[in-house]
């Protein structure tokens, strides 16, 4: 049986030296992507018949599929409708959210928004439940984690270009700080406030 082939076809015209420049970097989706993003190829970049079926495959269970069609998104210049509030609700899975999003939020325009979100869920996370579903975790031990997962968002939007923790940010260390004192002695999180601080 085969296969529909899922790929996105874009058709390039021949430069001034008659040959056809090399695909962009959006033509690089191949698999997993609903046939209708095939259908790309007969419309203008950035038209909204255009995106629509992109949008639709950012629910791809596929992570690297999720990372090619937001990759493919934003060189089409889309931009998500807004920011959302701070979940009060279900705070993890948010700064779960956040951390997928990392990526692209240390270099595109929602970065300072990012920054306002980290600034109200710090203000609000000590008040809030945080439960990590099918893990048993102490509730101590649950909001050290959510502290340290705000800590790791916060370290990487100040330091875009950094791939570790080695440069001083008071707002990650003031996270791992809050990790600590709900979980004293922790290995893992002194090393990391000693790293920033």
């Amino acid at each position: 049986m085969a296969l529909p082939n899922n790929s996105l076809k874009l058709t390039r015209r021949a430069g001034a030296w008659g040959r056809a420049p090399g695909p962009p970097a959006c033509a690089t989706i191949r698999e997993s992507l609903p046939a209708s993003a095939g259908q790309l190829s007969s419309r203008p970049l950035g038209h909204a018949q255009a995106i629509e079926p992109l949008i639709v495959a950012l629910n791809d269970e596929d992570p690297k599929v999720k990372m090619e069609v937001s990759s493919a998104l934003r060189i089409l210049g889309w931009k998500p409708a807004e920011w959302p509030a701070v979940d009060r609700v279900n705070p993890v899975k948010q700064i779960k959210w956040v951390q997928d999003e990392l990526k692209w939020l240390i270099y595109d325009s929602r970065h300072d928004t990012a920054i306002q979100w980290w600034k109200e869920m710090t203000e609000a996370i000590p008040d809030l439940p945080i439960v990590y579903p099918g893990r048993d975790f102490s509730p101590e031990n649950a909001k050290a984690r959510a502290w340290s997962g705000l800590a790791m968002i916060i370290y990487y939007l100040r330091n875009p270009d950094d791939s570790g923790f080695v440069n001083p940010c008071p707002e990650a260390a003031f996270c791992w700080e809050q990790a600590l004192a709900l979980m004293p002695g922790d290995q893992y999180y002194m090393g990391c406030l000693r790293s920033v601080s």
